[in-house]
């Protein structure tokens, strides 16, 4: 009974160990997993949600446009669906980006400055011009409007050109469009009223963007 008593007890407490060692290591994995998961989970990058993006990667330009606007019968739409990319056949030779009818992007050849650019088309003291900056250009000129009514014949010199680019030896003509191109948004800037899903303070000089 002496012998048995002893062996009994050992049996009883390598028990009790083994128990405790299996708690003590279920809790150690259980805590680790936490770990790692916190450490490598990421939370994603937040959507922009207010845009579209349209990326020309010959010219390195993006212009982040309206999810909606309206098209040329009044009704709202999504935009995008009538982009053309580099396309040659609007004012050749130069090449010409379409978006819907938001803006047309003319990219031309030109190593002088915009002012001489301006001076140029005869349109030097016209217009009220304001420097866009942070665009990613090497220059950045917006055009806010005649400074006084145009008393020459038809139209004014550059009267659709809404910015001016310089970039890499290119001149980028962002350009309002005289006539609907297709069934495409309209530019917000010029849509009169207030229309649901559609951004009125949208300005093309503050989503064109060289990379």
């Amino acid at each position: 009974m002496k012998k048995i008593l002893p062996l009994f007890l050992g049996v009883i407490l390598l028990f009790i160990a083994s128990s405790l060692f299996l708690i003590n290591n279920k809790t150690s994995k259980a805590q680790y997993s936490q770990t790692t998961r916190d450490h490598y989970s990421t939370t994603p990058s937040p959507e922009n949600k207010n845009f579209n993006t349209y990326k020309n990667d010959k010219y390195n330009f993006s212009i982040n446009y309206p999810l909606k606007s309206l098209d040329p019968g009044g009704s709202v739409i999504s935009c995008g669906g009538f982009i053309k990319d580099n396309d040659a056949t609007m004012f050749p030779p130069d090449e010409t980006v379409v978006l819907d009818n938001i803006a047309t992007v003319r990219i031309l050849s030109w190593d002088k400055s915009i002012n001489q650019y301006i001076k140029s088309q005869s349109a030097e003291d016209l217009y009220n011009l304001e420097k866009i900056m942070n665009s990613g250009a090497d220059e950045a000129i917006a055009v806010n409007g005649l400074k006084s009514a145009w008393a020459g014949p038809g139209y004014s010199p550059m009267g659709y050109v809404l910015d001016l680019y310089k970039k890499d030896g290119k001149l980028f003509l962002v350009m309002a469009h005289q006539n609907f191109l297709n069934a495409g948004c309209i530019n917000p800037e010029d849509i009169s009223g207030n229309f649901q899903g559609v951004d009125k303070t949208w300005r093309i000089e503050d989503h064109f963007r060289f990379y």
